[in-house]
């Protein structure tokens, strides 16, 4: 809850992109002292994060392993991708 108004967020949160996450990610990396990822292997939106680690950071990244993901995701995409997972 925001500390201003004791409101629920609700559909006013802050968009959260892979790109943030993996910028917040190179951060922690940063600040552990890593300087080579040898492999990034993700799937799904991990997949998703790798792709983005190999676009923004080639210089960090020798090699990427993506299973079942996709370069992007739209909105009406997400719903759907989480409900095919589901047996009737």
């Amino acid at each position: 809850m925001p500390e201003l108004t004791r409101q629920p967020y609700g559909m006013r949160f802050p968009v959260v992109t892979i790109r943030d996450m993996v910028r917040a990610q190179r951060r922690l990396l940063e600040h552990l002292g890593v300087r080579r990822i040898a492999m990034m292997a993700g799937g799904s939106i991990g997949g998703q994060q790798a792709l983005e680690w190999a676009i923004t950071y080639p210089e960090l990244v020798e090699k990427v392993i993506v299973a079942a993901t996709t370069a992007a995701l739209t909105a009406q995409g997400w719903p759907s991708a989480r409900c095919s997972d589901r047996r009737l």
